[in-house]
């Protein structure tokens, strides 16, 4: 344990929405006046930098949109590979190096945000699952729960039992807990009935958040990316969401029902579906995605700056292009969180108890 500011450390399952928490709670704090900071002890490298570092994207989306001046290294001094467990007599090291780096990290702030890994038990073997490294810097807890991912609601207070004696295996304490993604239907039972089985465990319930598919949702820009697309027309729809996903390998009639169906869709289709393609822009889709470099007719482009939405061509098959765009909808980048910022406060602002965050923080 070392002496450190007071924070809160967010651990999560994959995509729980726990960097967009932490985004929105460092964003909200700064904007209060609060001397706030950000830090990754742990992340699993996902992308490469020009030099070849490797590099959480999380991390670079957070420190850009947040104006951090820090070093990636400095915010998440250990990135690791998804394959670990031969990293063992590195564990030390490891240690050593979150500890000097959280030290020198949070001297500049008077409080943390701590954003955990991709789940609570993970790197448990390295001595780096969520609880050991919470304890090891003296951070409160915090579990992130997407309770729309939970088929069966009342599944969230097991899943709460279980980290909660977890954590206690390695003495340290689940603080709270906040309820993210809660699905509408759902909104009463978990009120009435889980928050109060919830906080009988003596973990706090911090936050219940409404789902938002807007909350997750990529840009059409990140989408582009994502894709490394050919952006053919449409620059001035490129900061919209993209929600659904329609394949365009239906025949007309039924593709435009699925779109109708959708919010904020891609439709993912060949070039040379030019029927397909019209009609669909005339329900103004997000994004048209082109796959195997088919080019489309100008009749389509034509349209489509008409009514500023964006047609991207991809190399890729629709098969591979449909994938990518599902691995899209789990990333995060720094131009999304400014363009979803208001939404991701809003959202917060109404959900989150403030009073505790701040007794908390000492702020």
């Amino acid at each position: 344990m070392i002496l450190v500011k007071p924070s809160v450390y967010l651990a999560g399952l994959e995509y729980s929405g726990k960097t967009l928490i932490a985004y929105g709670l460092v964003k909200k704090l700064k904007q209060s006046g609060v001397n706030i900071g950000y830090f990754k002890p742990v992340a699993v490298a996902r992308k490469k930098l020009e030099h070849k570092k490797p590099v959480d994207p999380d991390v670079l989306a957070l420190k850009e949109a947040l104006g951090v001046e820090f070093s990636e290294e400095l915010l998440s001094p250990v990135v690791l590979s998804e394959t670990y467990l031969d990293l063992q007599d590195e564990a030390l090291g490891y240690r050593e190096r979150i500890i000097k780096s959280y030290q020198e990290l949070s001297a500049r702030y008077d409080a943390m945000v701590v954003e955990g890994h991709q789940g609570p038990e993970a790197l448990v073997t390295l001595g780096l699952s969520a609880p050991q490294v919470a304890k090891l810097i003296d951070s409160t807890l915090t579990l992130v729960i997407r309770c729309s991912s939970e088929p069966i609601i009342d599944r969230i207070v097991d899943r709460i039992v279980l980290y909660e004696r977890f954590a206690s295996s390695f003495d340290a304490k689940l603080f709270g807990v906040i309820l993210n993604a809660v699905r509408f239907q759902d909104l009463e039972r978990l009120r009435e009935a889980i928050v109060p089985r919830i906080e009988a465990l003596g973990v706090k319930v911090l936050g219940v958040v409404p789902e938002s598919s807007s909350f997750f949702a990529p840009t059409v820009r990140d989408v582009a990316e994502a894709l490394d697309a050919r952006i053919l027309t449409g620059d001035i729809g490129l900061d919209g969401l993209m929600e659904d996903v329609v394949v365009g390998a239906m025949g007309l009639e039924a593709t435009t029902r699925w779109v109708r169906r959708a919010t904020n869709a891609a439709l993912v289709t060949s070039g040379d579906r030019t029927d397909v393609i019209l009609q669909v822009l005339e329900l103004r889709p997000s994004v048209v995605v082109l796959t195997e470099n088919l080019y489309p007719s100008a009749q389509v482009l034509a349209k489509a700056r008409v009514l500023g939405i964006p047609v991207l061509l991809v190399p890729h098959s629709t098969y591979e292009a449909v994938e990518m765009l599902k691995e899209a909808q789990r990333m995060i980048a720094s131009m999304s969180l400014r363009v979803k910022e208001r939404a991701i406060l809003s959202a917060l602002e109404k959900s989150l108890d403030w009073k505790s965050f701040a007794s908390l923080l000492g702020i």
